[in-house]
């Protein structure tokens, strides 16, 4: 992400991946990666307090890390890392909270 040309197509560019057959390096594969889905859940978690977080059960593992993932696009350490990406009137959150967050996406909202 960090090293992205332009980070906010994260999940785009991820799930684009997945959907042509690629691999991780845990050998998982998800062929119908949904990366519309995605990305409006992490629109509507952007503007939530860590309780709120809006998290769909019908995700699979991949798309869930990807929505994890998506946590850091509004990490303060990610504008401190690059400072081309514009951050003009936008929230931002610690690594900590972003950590967070991230934990409780994963764990499924609990």
């Amino acid at each position: 992400m960090i090293c992205m040309s332009s980070p906010g197509r994260y999940i785009e560019t991820l799930c684009g991946l997945y959907s042509k057959g690629y691999t991780d390096f845990y050998g998982r594969q998800e062929l119908n990666c949904d990366s519309a889905k995605i990305t409006e859940i992490s629109a509507q978690n952007h503007t939530v307090s860590s309780r709120s977080l809006q998290y769909d059960s019908t995700l699979r593992d991949i798309e869930c890390r990807a929505l994890a993932a998506s946590e850091f696009l509004n990490c303060d350490s990610l504008l401190k890392w690059r400072r081309d990406l514009p951050a003009a009137n936008q929230h931002t959150c610690t690594g900590q909270v972003c950590d967070v967050r991230t934990n409780i996406i994963l764990a499924g909202g609990q």
